[in-house]
């Protein structure tokens, strides 16, 4: 542990005023002595002490030691020198720091309980997650600034953690973690940073050996040569960092697109919304997504809560693409795709409903299909009806005299008889 870390620990800024306004606050020597006793007995080895020091910590003092309490339930290596998933004391501090945030104010406690999803132990993420359920829909700020915040990553832990805390915000229920669930699923919740450190380390580089280059060979560069050398040297070396780790970076963006959009797939599917379903069929337009099983998954969520008044949630387009997409790729897909069709099926779907009421299909699409079949027929001829309904009469053959006068020629001295004034 450097000691930068620990004088920064010890010269922790006091919190704000108003925050906790009601707690007693505690003292300041008393503050400063049990964050030594944590971070001296962890380093030590000593965790019952650590517990100890715990021990005095009330609910209301906890934004005090929000960082140490933070370090402790997340193992930050930085902090903690010793400390293993696998010892007993450890857990048993880690569950201490954990019951101290659920009897924190949630400003407070919802942000770390937010940044320890990404921890490893089942036990203690089981209850994290319950507490974060508990709280309905506070926690969206604070998942949604974390999703952000690490969103491309190549850890494998930190892959994990960003999976629970999308599966968090499936389980909120809410239209703005949808709509940023739907981002990650079209892949626009945010494009991979440019790697800038590059360039600029490329820019020093390349006027460094323009430097000693130009001094080598002539003993006395001119501003003009070291710049006609800082540029052969430099654009190069840029061009080549812009589009040969740009296409690196795009590789990894789109590896890391199908794990977080399978997870926002299953997420979505978790709280089926109908106003959803425009923007979760336009899904299909993305490549490979109607191949995927999370797909149809989602699909089938959202069409079990549909009704047949329902019908104008989809649009032609959408109509023809589950058509289209009978007896494409699987028993499943075909059955998704049914479903669908029974609340919008129209004489386009006539026909291929038809065909998997035959005997050689199989018994899960035939007998669906027989039950989808007569609801197809009868939009189909209500539809029909309708168009005959709405059908312009013929015209007559003599138009003008449907406009014409009620006298050709109309008498001026009755129009003056029935304006005249009453006596």
């Amino acid at each position: 542990m450097t000691r930068k870390y620990i004088e920064s620990v010890e010269e922790e800024d006091e919190p704000e005023e108003g925050r906790n306004a009601l707690a007693p606050k505690p003292d300041k020597e008393f503050v400063k002595r049990v964050k030594r006793r944590l971070r001296r007995n962890w380093q030590k080895g000593a965790f019952d002490k650590c517990i100890e020091a715990l021990d005095e910590i009330e609910p209301s003092m906890v934004h005090y030691f929000r960082n140490q309490l933070a370090d402790i339930l997340t193992l930050n290596p930085d902090f903690f020198t010793y400390a293993t998933e696998a010892d007993e004391d450890i857990l048993k501090a880690r569950h201490k720091v954990l019951d101290l945030f659920e009897r924190t104010p949630d400003d407070v406690a919802l942000p770390i309980l937010v940044s320890a999803l990404f921890i490893e132990n089942e036990e203690l993420l089981e209850r994290i997650t319950l507490h974060l359920q508990s709280k309905g829909k506070k926690p969206l700020s604070p998942l949604i600034q974390r999703l952000r915040a690490s969103y491309y990553t190549e850890d494998p832990i930190q892959k994990a953690g960003i999976k629970r805390v999308i599966r968090q915000l499936g389980e909120l229920r809410d239209k703005r973690a949808s709509a940023v669930l739907l981002d990650i699923a079209k892949g626009d919740l945010l494009s991979m940073p440019a790697d800038d450190a590059s360039s600029c380390t490329i820019f020093v580089f390349a006027g460094a050996i323009s430097y000693i280059i130009g001094n080598y060979i002539s003993g006395d560069l001119s501003w003009e040569g070291f710049l006609g050398m800082w540029a052969l040297i430099f654009l190069p070396g840029y061009l080549f960092n812009r589009l040969i780790g740009g296409w690196l970076r795009q590789r990894k963006e789109r590896k890391n697109n199908v794990e977080m959009v399978r997870e926002a797939l299953n997420a979505l599917a978790l709280t089926p919304n109908k106003r959803n379903l425009a923007a979760i069929l336009s899904l299909r337009m993305l490549p490979a997504m109607e191949r995927t099983r999370e797909y149809h998954a989602l699909l089938a969520s959202h069409f079990a809560l549909l009704t047949p008044d329902d019908s104008q949630l989809f649009q032609l387009p959408d109509r023809l693409w589950l058509v289209r997409n009978l007896e494409r790729y699987s028993e499943e897909c075909t059955l998704t795709m049914l479903r669908g069709l029974e609340f919008c099926g129209r004489e386009e779907a006539l026909d291929r409903a038809l065909e998997l009421t035959a005997p050689h299909i199989a018994h899960a699409v035939q007998s669906e299909a027989k039950r989808v079949y007569p609801l197809i027929e009868a939009r189909t001829e209500a539809h029909r009806a309708r168009l005959e309904l709405l059908r312009a009469s013929a015209m007559p053959e003599d138009t003008q005299t449907l406009l014409r006068p009620a006298q050709e020629k109309p008498n001026p001295e009755e129009e003056r008889q029935l304006l005249r004034p009453v006596e």
